[in-house]
């Protein structure tokens, strides 16, 4: 995956706290803004060129792995599965089959022919990853479990 990485800057001004203020007859008013918040509770992290650029290092460096993970695959396996509304136990759906291993890498996404009511039932789902074992994979419903069927495409990728 291509991304770009930003070189943050930080905005330097001669007056950082001046407002302008403009009343409602029309007269433009300049005054200093100062903080006023009391007792700080916890000190923030700032947002600044700094910590920016220090975000867009880690999410290169998040597509760098995914990129080498994806490379690094030898065996890819797309399987197309239905949710059944039937098989859900307890906000847990059990996928079987012989291509998921134990230390494989499955990719859910909703089907080629997903429907906009069963689209917007698995969006409603919220549907995580709830572990694996060799030949099989648990999915949790973490929002509201689907009362149709939903048809999803998973990619198996193990070395």
């Amino acid at each position: 995956m291509a991304f770009s990485i930003k070189t943050w800057v930080n905005r330097i001004s001669e007056f950082p706290s001046r407002r302008a203020l403009l009343d409602e007859g029309g007269t433009t008013t300049i005054v200093t803004v100062s903080r006023s918040e009391g007792t700080i509770q916890q000190e923030g992290d700032a947002f600044n060129a700094e910590n920016m650029n220090d975000l867009e290092g880690r999410i290169q460096q998040a597509f760098t792995d995914e990129d080498t993970a994806i490379s690094d695959a030898t065996n890819v396996v797309n399987i197309n599965v239905t949710l059944a509304t039937a098989s859900w136990s307890s906000g847990v759906y059990t996928i079987r089959n012989n291509a998921i291993t134990a230390t494989s890498t499955q990719i859910v996404s909703p089907a080629l022919n997903i429907n906009a009511t069963q689209l917007k039932a698995l969006q409603k789902a919220n549907i995580v990853d709830n572990g694996q074992s060799a030949g099989t994979m648990l999915l949790k419903c973490m929002g509201t479990v689907p009362t149709v069927d939903i048809p999803i495409r998973i990619q198996i990728r193990s070395k």
